[in-house]
C-alpha cells in the first residue's frame, strides 16, 4: 500500500515581486491625508500672494498719478492714461480679473491738490469688498475700509494700505 504522507508544514509560497492589495490601499490612504492637509495651505498661499499683488499695484498706480499730477497740473483719468504716458505698465483688473476701483480725482482727470486723498482699490476675490466712500460710510473710525474676510484692498495717499483677509 501506498501511503499519501501528510505535511504538518504548509508549503512555502513562492515569493512574487509587487505590494500586496493591503499595502496598496495603506499607501493610497498616507497619500489621501497628506494631500488633504497640503491643498488647503496651497489655496491660502495664493490667495495672499493675490492680496499682496494687488496691494502693491495700487500702491504703484496712486504714487505714480501723484507723479502725473506733479508733472501735468492734473491726475490721469485711470490707469490706461497712465499706462500711455509711460508711469505704469499695469492692468486695469485687479488678480481677480475686477477693475480696479479709483477715486473721483483719477476718473475725472481732476486738478492737482497736494491736499487730496487718492486712492485706489481692489474689490476682493468675491467681488463685494468695500472701498472708501465720500462720506466715509464704508471707513471705520480710523479712516480704513472694513474689510473682513474676502474684502477688499487697497492704498490711500493719506491712510495707506488696507487689506482684507
Amino acid at each position: 500500500m501506498n501511503r499519501v504522507a501528510f505535511r504538518i508544514w504548509p508549503i512555502a509560497r513562492q515569493v512574487r515581486p509587487g505590494f500586496t492589495m493591503i499595502e496598496l490601499l495603506l499607501g493610497m490612504a498616507i497619500v489621501a491625508v497628506l494631500l488633504s492637509i497640503a491643498i488647503p495651505m496651497v489655496q491660502n498661499a495664493q490667495l495672499r500672494a493675490r492680496y499682496t499683488r494687488a496691494g502693491a499695484n495700487a500702491r504703484v498706480i496712486v504714487t505714480q498719478s501723484i507723479a502725473f499730477g506733479v508733472t501735468n497740473g492734473v491726475y490721469p483719468r485711470g490707469i490706461a492714461e497712465l499706462r500711455s504716458s509711460g508711469y505704469v505698465s499695469l492692468p486695469d483688473q485687479d488678480p481677480w480679473n475686477t477693475d480696479y476701483q479709483l477715486c473721483s480725482a483719477l476718473t475725472n482727470g481732476a486738478a492737482m491738490d497736494s491736499q487730496a486723498d487718492l486712492w485706489v482699490c481692489s474689490l476682493g476675490p468675491v467681488h463685494v469688498g468695500n472701498c472708501p466712500a465720500p462720506t466715509g460710510s464704508a471707513l471705520d473710525i480710523n479712516g480704513f475700509p472694513t474689510t473682513g474676510m474676502n474684502g477688499s484692498v487697497g492704498f490711500s495717499s493719506v491712510y495707506g494700505s488696507w487689506s482684507g483677509s
